[in-house]
């Protein structure tokens, strides 16, 4: 089981890594069979996991994803069941206000 938690704090790693980093974690949280809690600061971490979910890598029933204490989790295309304000929303923040 995976828990991932968006943080400013979490994890964060080169973009062209971060599919590499999201396979490492489904791969070793299947390995030892336990529950991992990864606090990441980074839209593109989130975005490989979804892609993981999609591929069939790892289930979408043993990811959940946390923001500001909400729990959420994602259907098996990757598409999450909510997208709370402030949860990976700062790219587009940014485009919006360039726009």
């Amino acid at each position: 089981m995976l828990t991932l938690e968006y943080h400013q704090d979490g994890i964060c790693v080169p973009d062209v890594k971060t599919m590499e980093t999201a396979e490492s974690f489904v791969q070793r949280a299947n390995e030892q069979g336990v529950m991992h809690e990864i606090k990441f600061s980074q839209a593109m971490i989130l975005d490989a996991f979804r892609v993981l979910i999609k591929r069939g890598v790892v289930d979408h029933t043993l990811v959940t994803f946390k923001f500001q204490g909400k729990v959420f989790h994602s259907n098996a295309d990757g598409l999450l069941s909510d997208w709370p304000r402030g949860f990976c929303d700062l790219t587009e923040d940014y485009l919006l206000e360039i726009l």
